[in-house]
């Protein structure tokens, strides 16, 4: 009678599953061993379905890439596309609106009269104007109006301005003039 049990591994019990801290039985021809489950690899060379796995994770990984550019793509077409539409409806519309109102006096036989104003606009024109006579100087007198600026170096106005009521000759009674400049832009 023989000392150790002399079952081979084949005829050894079967589990149903492997769970941590299980070891599993290799046999080779050198002698019989164990495995501890957590140290068990399966290589490459072992798995027939190896070539298929390698294909899906590229695939993965290539539809990950062109989700992330399809993504950066959309948000920097859907940024520049809300730009450009926020663009086009602010430039139909006033930014800013900038009111001045001033009266210059045309004193009696004199030729013109001035106000000042200053503004954070640089492109103030004549067009911008509104001239109304206040008397009965201003209504008979035949006038014209000039516009200058200056860049004043102070803050917070830099742009100093400066309408001219001139008329063609002098006249006896004194003219009031109300001017408003209107600025959108």
């Amino acid at each position: 009678m023989s000392l150790y049990n002399t079952k081979k591994v084949k005829e050894l019990p079967q589990l149903e599953e492997i769970i941590e801290g299980n070891y599993l039985i290799v046999e080779n021809e050198t002698g019989t061993n164990i495995i501890d489950f957590a140290d068990f690899v399966v290589g490459p060379n072992n798995v027939s379905f190896y070539n298929i796995i390698a294909t899906l994770c590229s695939r993965s990984m290539s539809m990950s890439a062109s989700v992330d550019a399809g993504f950066q793509s959309l948000s920097t077409n859907v940024l520049s596309a809300v730009s450009l539409r926020i663009d086009a409806l602010t430039a139909n519309y006033p930014r800013l609106f900038e009111v001045y109102p001033n009266t210059i006096t045309v004193n009696a036989n004199a030729f013109y009269g001035k106000t000042d104003f200053n503004s954070e606009i640089s492109s103030i024109v004549i067009s911008d104007i509104n001239v109304s006579p206040i008397d009965k100087g201003a209504s008979l007198m035949n006038w014209a109006l000039f516009l200058s600026s200056a860049v004043n170096p102070g803050s917070p106005n830099p742009y100093t301005y400066s309408i001219i009521i001139s008329s063609t000759t002098s006249q006896s009674i004194a003219a009031s003039f109300a001017t408003k400049v209107t600025k959108y832009y």
